[in-house]
């Protein structure tokens, strides 16, 4: 009972039921994980740890955008795009444009996806963050793809399998079938 006032016990604790909500999103088991990020967010709202808030909102999203419940995935996402914005947290604004850029793909908003994967791809050239760009690329490749736009397509998936050779082979696999596709 005492190790509750401890800030390791209880920020161990938060990091605790935060992994077993993904662990029950993996399950698919959605309202179990949400019970767990709540729990989560709570401690890290008590704490003041704002950081570890946007995570929850974008895992949050991420089950809303199973459930198909896109509005509230876009809801959730937005949450913790404006946490990340007000920490100047510039790596995870690369994956929360990215992330944004996904939804829209799903809801099927070709304009804003391409919007949020252009600010994807700009936040991750400017901290060079090779894996994350590798992604926004294919992202925006197999965008321009669906709009038929073949030289677009190719020049973005191109540059997400340039990256993918040096760092993933396993994805470099991924984009060569799409490239071949546009042939």
């Amino acid at each position: 009972r005492e190790r509750e006032y401890i800030f390791s016990h209880r920020y161990n604790l938060a990091c605790d039921y935060f992994d077993l909500g993904l662990l029950f999103a993996d399950k698919e088991d959605y309202a179990t994980a949400r019970e767990f990020y709540a729990k989560s967010l709570r401690l890290f709202e008590k704490m003041r740890l704002r950081e570890e808030t946007s995570d929850y909102y974008f895992n949050l999203g991420e089950i809303y955008l199973f459930e198909k419940k896109y509005l509230k995935a876009q809801e959730s996402y937005l949450q913790g795009l404006k946490i990340d914005r007000l920490q100047d947290n510039k790596a995870s604004l690369v994956s929360d444009y990215n992330m944004l850029g996904e939804l829209y793909v799903e809801m099927g908003d070709a304009g804003a996806a391409e919007e949020y994967f252009l600010q994807a791809e700009d936040a991750a050239q400017k901290i060079n963050a090779q894996p994350e760009l590798a992604a926004v690329s294919y992202n925006l490749g197999l965008l321009y793809k669906n709009k038929g736009w073949k030289h677009k397509a190719r020049q973005y998936l191109r540059q997400a399998q340039e990256i993918y050779m040096h760092i993933d082979i396993p994805a470099k696999e991924l984009v060569k079938n799409e490239l071949l596709t546009l042939d």
